[in-house]
């Protein structure tokens, strides 16, 4: 150094920036510091070096123009300098925070956060009904987002831990650099977790437990699809009731009455008439259950109505042969003493020809100014098998005996579901059909439960239904008008011969009758209305909840992970390199990964130095 304070280059070290740039040659003066070491084995004082090969850096490549100022000689005692000084670190706030655990943290709490959130609403959202849900966006999207949110945080928290196992790793097992490839490949996605799992065989616990974690997220988002569930659930709407009509008496007064002579001359009930016609051809009109809704509920009720008692008495039947001068006649007598007639005659004009059908009725009790039921009816018929004659048409002989009388019909559990009726229980009360007028009132006829145990209902007075004469009498008109068949008229001609001969069930038949003659009863001039309950369906969100135990399990168990790498890091006294390639960029080989006491070195110089040196290998 001369008095100017000039430095003078030590021999052999004297450089020019019009030279070609030289990789080895012109690296960071502290490079040296460190390889005089191995150059001191390796070369003998005698013998000169020539520093790099030359086919290892093209010599066509120069320094930048910003560094283009004029080179000075370098001393020993510079180079001595150099190798005890740090240049400056300049680092920005970024790469401040990223040389620490900072975002990795936040990373975690965010995915606790996210959690955390998703069950907050799960948690709101359990037992409450679909349409509560007033947003735009379905709940279903809602937990989506939650649950990848929290999935997306935890993975960059966990890559970025298995990225810093790698160089914990190599402190620990530097004869296993193959090893570095397979923490790297395992931080970036699950086929490298799985690879790493299979090839490293003496990694950390931890690295194994991120794999682990890094597989199992594959099923953070199916599983959490599994946590809402939607279910249909009936409940009560409130403000509309369902309702039915029912009748504790059956009176239309003097409707087609002669007020004169207290005869019926004109209509007096047609809807009766039809439900009994209806009922003979197995047709019956649905009670009057109304149902505003898409499923309704009715109370239990009693009701005034009709009921039969039917018997087959083919076997018991007497039959008696009439003498004819044409044909064969008989006589059949029911064992309730009803009598009908049955015929069969052959002639070369008509061929052979025979009674088909044949019924009647009666009233049990006078007729004038009496109830009128109950009433008694039978039915005889000869069904055609294709091969009766004179000899053998009676062998097909099918008879019936059957009571159609007054009686209570109480029913329970009957409902009404998309306009369709469910029966539910029925239950008959027998009442006593007596003909005795009622007191003070000689039009009526009081009807009480044979058995006095049996209730009609809480609101039915005398616990008796009550009934005009007049009805009782056109009820019976319908019922003998149905049931009895006049020879003088062809069968067509008439409403019950063709019905009762074509009917599958004689029987079930005439239940129809008194079924469809109730139904009417129900909803007659004197019935009241009593009112049920209509449901809707209602869609309902259910969370299951053991599904939310795997998302927990791996949100825990990535944390876990982060804060055990945390310690072990701190405990090696390492840098957190984490995914960063700075080490790999060290432009000196004997650069330590760990310090204990100082801070990290940011040599920019150097790095910049050793990656133009790597770049010019990265070309063909």
């Amino acid at each position: 150094m001369d008095p100017s304070g000039v430095q003078y280059p030590h021999q052999g070290y004297e450089y020019s920036y019009h030279q070609p740039y030289d990789a080895i040659h012109d690296q960071d003066i502290s490079d040296y510091t460190h390889h005089n070491y191995s150059t001191a084995h390796q070369y003998d004082s005698s013998q000169p070096y020539y520093g790099a090969p030359s086919h290892a850096v093209p010599q066509t490549f120069s320094v930048p123009e910003e560094n283009n100022t004029p080179w000075h000689s370098v001393t020993e005692m510079e180079i001595d300098q150099a190798t005890t000084s740090k240049p400056p670190s300049r680092t920005s706030y970024w790469t401040r925070i990223n040389e620490g655990w900072t975002l990795e943290v936040v990373s975690q709490l965010c995915s606790v956060a996210f959690l955390l959130a998703l069950i907050i609403l799960l948690s709101r959202l359990d037992g409450r009904t679909l349409s509560a849900w007033t947003i735009a966006v379905s709940p279903n999207a809602f937990v989506a987002v939650l649950s990848i949110a929290s999935k997306a945080s935890l993975i960059y928290a966990l890559g970025q831990t298995i990225s810093q196992l790698k160089w914990l790793h190599l402190t620990e097992k530097p004869d296993r650099l193959e090893d570095l490839q397979h923490y790297d490949d395992a931080s970036r996605g699950p086929l490298g977790a799985l690879r790493m799992l299979w090839a490293v065989r003496s990694g950390q616990f931890v690295a194994y437990l991120g794999c682990v974690i890094i597989l199992l997220a594959l099923a953070f988002e199916p599983f959490s699809q599994q946590l809402l569930h939607f279910q249909e659930r009936v409940i009560t709407i409130s403000g509309v009731q369902s309702s039915v009509s029912f009748s504790t008496a059956y009176d239309f007064q003097y409707d087609g009455v002669d007020g004169a002579s207290a005869v019926i001359v004109g209509p007096r009930d047609n809807p009766m008439t039809a439900a009994a016609v209806n009922g003979v051809y197995d047709v019956v009109k649905d009670p009057p259950f109304v149902c505003p809704g898409t499923t309704c509920s009715y109370p239990a009720f009693t009701t005034f109505g009709i009921c039969s008692e039917c018997a087959d008495v083919t076997k018991t039947i007497q039959m008696k042969r009439i003498n004819a001068t044409y044909g064969q006649v008989y006589s059949f007598t029911t064992p309730g003493n009803l009598t009908m007639q049955a015929s069969a005659s052959i002639d070369a004009h008509s061929g052979f020809k025979h009674t088909l059908t044949n019924a009647t009725a009666e009233a049990v009790n006078s007729e004038f100014a009496g109830l009128g039921m109950p009433v008694k009816l039978a039915v005889i018929r000869f069904p055609v098998d294709g091969q009766a004659d004179i000899d053998s048409w009676m062998d097909t002989m099918q008879a019936y005996e059957c009571t159609m009388s007054f009686c209570g019909r109480q029913y329970s559990g009957w409902n009404t579901t998309n306009g369709t009726l469910s029966q539910g229980r029925e239950h008959i009360i027998k009442l006593n059909n007596s003909d005795v007028p009622a007191p003070d009132e000689p039009w009526y006829r009081l009807l009480a439960p044979l058995d006095p145990a049996e209730s009609l209902g809480a609101d039915v007075k005398n616990n008796s239904f009550k009934i005009s004469y007049l009805d009782g009498e056109n009820i019976l008109s319908i019922l003998t008008s149905i049931f009895t068949i006049s020879n003088g008229l062809p069968a067509s001609q008439q409403i019950g011969a063709t019905a009762l001969y074509s009917s599958p069930d004689v029987m079930a038949t005439i239940d129809n009758i008194a079924k469809g003659m109730s139904y009417r009863m129900m909803s007659g001039p004197n019935s009241t209305t009593v009112h049920g309950e209509v449901y809707t369906t209602e869609a309902y969100m259910k969370v299951v909840w053991p599904w939310i135990t795997p998302l927990i399990f791996v949100v825990a168990a990535s944390a876990i992970c982060l804060i055990a790498v945390v310690f072990m890091t701190r405990n090696a006294k390492q840098w957190v390199w984490k995914s960063s390639l700075t080490p790999l960029l060290l432009p000196d080989a004997s650069y330590v990964l760990t310090s204990a006491n100082e801070g990290l070195v940011d040599n920019n110089s150097q790095l910049r130095s050793r990656t133009m040196t790597i770049a010019k290998y990265l070309a063909r």
